[in-house]
């Protein structure tokens, strides 16, 4: 990690070949996917690894929620949710490929392995919609500033769906 204000390293990872890197707001707690299968947590203000998550398969992104107090990780087809201060996983969901905490810590968006949109509350995981789009696959989905709306991105729409309702804003 670099220095934004004079460019020099500040600090150094010692996780083996970082496929994804993540980190809070404030700048003080990281977190990186190695090809080892683990994500690491990481106090970034003393470069000490808090936790080591271990993963049955390998990972691909990792996503901390806005306040930092949870992480998620994904490999293919599957997805965890970390309590980043104890390093326990807290949920488990399978056939989901990436996903996103709301800033308030409670809604889950996941892109599914089928490529559509779902709402989740994660704790424990409560499916509360399935986010329709149309027929153009999905690529990412995300929550707008304020939470606003969940957004989901394909190669050729983008879509806005009311977390409240789930219904698509046409």
């Amino acid at each position: 990690v670099g220095s934004t204000t004079n460019g020099l390293l500040q600090l150094q990872f010692a996780h083996p070949d970082i496929r994804a890197i993540d980190m809070d707001h404030s700048g003080k707690i990281g977190v990186t996917v190695g090809t080892d299968k683990s994500a690491v947590i990481w106090d970034l203000t003393t470069g000490v690894p808090l936790h080591t998550l271990k993963h049955p398969e390998p990972l691909f992104f990792a996503a901390l929620s806005p306040d930092a107090s949870k992480l998620v990780t994904g490999a293919q087809a599957q997805i965890w949710i970390w309590d980043t201060s104890t390093g326990q996983q807290l949920e488990h969901l399978e056939n989901t490929r990436s996903a996103v905490l709301a800033s308030n810590n409670i809604s889950l968006a996941t892109k599914g392995a089928d490529r559509n949109a779902d709402l989740w509350l994660p704790d424990p995981s409560t499916k509360l919609f399935d986010l329709l789009g149309n027929d153009t696959p999905l690529v990412t989905v995300w929550f707008s500033p304020g939470d606003v709306w969940v957004v989901g991105r394909g190669r050729e729409n983008t879509w806005l769906w009311d977390p409240e309702s789930g219904d698509l804003n046409l």
